[in-house]
């Protein structure tokens, strides 16, 4: 599992697809709050039009100077977008991005 001093270092660099293609930019992660560890990252796509999705830090890796996702380039721009960054995210956002990825929350 990635640390946050990990992707602290990782963010503004690319982030792959499972297949090793470009998808976007590594633009924050969220911490779970009661474990305090990194559970969310924020995908930030889009030249003209932005989208920032919401993706498991489960699975990612790092290669070389990019997070490389365990996710088709269609699970990550499938997923719900987190919009405001200020505002964190939701409970009912991350229940839709668990159901997205077909995962149960760490506390389950």
């Amino acid at each position: 599992m990635l640390s946050e001093s990990d992707l602290r270092d990782l963010i503004g660099r690319d982030v792959l697809d499972r297949e090793g293609k470009s998808i976007g930019n590594l633009e924050t992660f969220f911490k779970d709050k009661e474990s305090g560890l990194p559970e969310w990252i924020g995908v930030f796509t889009g030249t003209f039009r932005h989208h920032h999705f919401l993706v498991p830090v489960r699975g990612a890796e790092r290669e070389g100077t990019a997070l490389r996702l365990p996710w088709t380039k269609e699970q990550i721009t499938g997923a719900p977008d987190y919009g405001n960054l200020d505002k964190g995210i939701s409970d009912e956002l991350e229940r839709e991005a668990y159901r997205h990825f077909g995962l149960e929350s760490a506390a389950a």
